[in-house]
């Protein structure tokens, strides 16, 4: 799962130029709270149907989340603070660490829906990060046949709270 180019960590030394204003580019940090969900109540599957659907998640799950997968479905574009020695620098090498990413799974205590939700938090300069719904929705309804429920956020403050949430039915 841990894969390879898209998200290399070169020998990147912060530029020591200056942009247009004066400044280095700013370290700055993109998170992106989502939730994907089956919308199929577990109760009304057998067990055999059950199984299935759980291991389908999972794979699909863990095929979006790889490294790989996930470079496909963001979209990066310099920043107005990019500065002159940063222009050879690919977009994908400005990441200043590999993305960090928190999954949990569950089951909706009222819906009994199989669904996870995720942190993903870059840590970047010179770049702005956004990720292409679009794709994310094409590629979640082809892995699993049918069209799911997603929704992404871009979170701002207030992580260890929303950690906790992520993390309600898992003590770790």
């Amino acid at each position: 799962m841990e894969n390879n180019k898209d998200f290399q960590l070169k020998e990147y030394q912060p530029p020591r130029k200056r942009n247009k204003h004066g400044r280095r580019a700013t370290i700055r940090r993109s998170n992106f709270f989502m939730t994907f969900s089956t919308n199929i109540p577990m109760r009304k599957l057998k067990a055999e149907e059950q199984e299935d659907l759980k291991k389908k998640f999972k794979e699909t799950m863990q095929e979006f989340f790889s490294t790989n997968t996930m470079h496909e479905m963001l979209e990066l574009t310099a920043s107005k603070e990019e500065t002159p020695d940063m222009k050879n620098i690919t977009l994908n090498m400005r990441f200043e660490c590999k993305p960090q990413i928190t999954v949990r799974t569950e089951l909706g205590p009222k819906t009994d829906c199989l669904h996870c939700h995720a942190l993903l938090q870059f840590v970047h300069r010179g770049l702005n990060v956004k990720f292409n719904y679009k794709k994310i929705r094409q590629f979640w309804n082809e892995r699993m046949g049918y069209n799911i429920h997603f929704d992404s956020q871009p979170w701002r403050n207030s992580q260890a709270n929303l950690m906790d949430y992520i993390n309600k039915y898992h003590s770790n």
